[in-house]
C-alpha cells in the first residue's frame, strides 16, 4: 500500500507576508511622521502643540500617521473655519468672531512625500 502526506506551508507563508508587509508600512509611517515633524517644526516651531501632537501608530492591518495629544487645533489650521457667533449672539451681524483662514500643510506634505511612501513600500519584503 502507498501512503502520501501532503504538509502544506501556505498559512506559514501568508503570516510571513503580513509580518512582512507590516515591517514596510511601519518604515514608510516612521518615514511620514518625521517629515511632517519637519514641516510642523519650521512652520510652528519646535515647542509648538501641533508638532507635538505629531504621531504615529501601527496596527495589525493599517499605519495611521496624524496629530493627536496635544495638537487639538490642528484641523482648524489645516481646513480654517467660517465666520464664527455665539449661541449669546456676541459677534451676530456681519462681523462675527471672526474665522481662521486655511493653512493647509498636513495634506501637501502627504502629497509631497507620497513618491516616496510608494518607494518604501515597493522595497522587497524578502
Amino acid at each position: 500500500m502507498f501512503k502520501m502526506q501532503f504538509t502544506s506551508y501556505l498559512k506559514d507563508v501568508e503570516k510571513e507576508m503580513q509580518k512582512a508587509e507590516k515591517r514596510q508600512r511601519a518604515k514608510a509611517a516612521k518615514y511620514l511622521d518625521g517629515k511632517l515633524t519637519e514641516t510642523t517644526t519650521a512652520r510652528f516651531g519646535s515647542d509648538s502643540n501641533i508638532t507635538k501632537g505629531v504621531n504615529h501608530i501601527n496596527e495589525k492591518y493599517e499605519s495611521k500617521v496624524g496629530f493627536g495629544k496635544p495638537a487639538y487645533a490642528a484641523h482648524l489650521v489645516e481646513f480654517g473655519t467660517d465666520t464664527r457667533f455665539t449661541t449669546k449672539g456676541i459677534g451676530s451681524g456681519k462681523k462675527g468672531t471672526g474665522h481662521i483662514t486655511a493653512s493647509p500643510f498636513f495634506v501637501p506634505t502627504m502629497e509631497e512625500e507620497s513618491a516616496a511612501i510608494i518607494n518604501i513600500m515597493q522595497e522587497a519584503w524578502f
